[in-house]
């Protein structure tokens, strides 16, 4: 009797063990099939140097970016003043928009002060970007505002 039950196990720990060891074979082939179809993207970060046959020259990019095109390969002779690389300029050209906005916004703050220095209407310069539009609304309408302050102020101080 013990040698009958024996016999009936076996089958089902055969059965799960092969099952056990397709599921690790058929894993293993779509691994394989995936790393050979997909492409990754890598980022990598890294200081570089040349090493001209006079001296040791480090390059460095004060403000960063992300390297669209590497132009001297290992081994390359190199004229001085030749690009090494091409950097993306997606970063820079934001960075370039929202300077001249802060520059064309400082602008019309500083028509708007002189002329409350010297006590007359300021003259605006022409705007048509609609970020200054509105800031141009702002310095109006900071200028209406400082000016009935000034106004106020001068009643308080003329008052008996």
């Amino acid at each position: 009797m013990n040698q009958m039950t024996t016999e009936f196990a076996r089958p089902v720990v055969r059965r799960s063990s092969n099952l056990l060891l397709w599921a690790i074979v058929f894993f293993f082939v779509i691994a394989v099939i995936w790393a050979a179809v997909t492409n990754l993207d890598r980022t990598v970060r890294a200081t570089g140097r040349v090493i001209p046959s006079s001296e040791l020259q480090v390059i460095s990019n004060p403000e960063g970016g992300i390297v669209q095109r590497i132009l001297a390969k290992v081994g390359d002779t190199v004229a001085r003043g030749a690009p090494l690389l091409t950097l993306d300029r997606t970063q820079m050209s934001g960075e370039l928009g929202s300077g001249r906005a802060t520059i064309g916004a400082l602008e019309l703050k500083i028509a708007r002060l002189r002329a409350e220095i010297a006590g007359h209407e300021p003259r605006y310069p022409a705007v048509s970007d609609p970020a200054l539009a509105a800031q141009l609304v702002v310095e109006r309408a900071l200028h209406t505002a400082r000016l009935a302050d000034l106004a106020n102020a001068m009643a308080v101080a003329d008052a008996p």
